[in-house]
């Protein structure tokens, strides 16, 4: 179960959110987001009952859970993350646009090369420049952050 737990943890890690799992008699389980959150307030490890003080003292931006064993929450600047319509930094080039196209429809890198006939590490250059213009470190969230169809 933690291990799921977990896993669903980096999931919405990537998607923007910071996570809080609560674990009775042990430190609490934080996403990298939530470790980054505790670090900008207080000496790591923090307590179960440190985090809870902390958000009712600072209420996040939006809560998505709030609940005895489990927190999750965004920070202010997370429009995306709160259903906010995502922009592209500078406009997508046709090949990029093709790119995030394939990306959507859950191809890899190397499917995608073979797709557009380029080498893998093209694919990658290209993923990596809509990475930069949506302001995203992953895929999943890259993926979440585009599900409308951009120019």
């Amino acid at each position: 179960m933690l291990a799921d737990m977990t896993a669903w943890a980096e999931i919405l890690d990537a998607l923007g959110w910071n996570v809080a799992l609560r674990r009775p008699g042990l430190e609490p389980v934080l996403s990298a987001r939530a470790r980054q959150w505790t670090c900008t307030r207080s000496e790591i490890p923090m307590s179960w009952q440190d985090i809870i003080a902390r958000l009712a003292a600072a209420p996040p931006a939006r809560r998505m859970i709030d609940t005895a064993q489990l927190q999750v929450w965004a920070e202010g600047g997370m429009e995306v993350a709160c259903g906010g319509e995502p922009t592209p930094s500078a406009p997508l080039t046709k090949r990029e646009a093709e790119v995030l196209a394939w990306l959507r429809e859950a191809k890899t890198g190397p499917e995608i090369g073979i797709i557009l006939g380029c080498a893998q590490r093209t694919v990658e250059s290209h993923v990596a420049r809509i990475y930069r213009k949506f302001g995203v470190r992953h895929r999943a969230q890259l993926v979440f952050q585009t599900d409308t169809d951009i120019p």
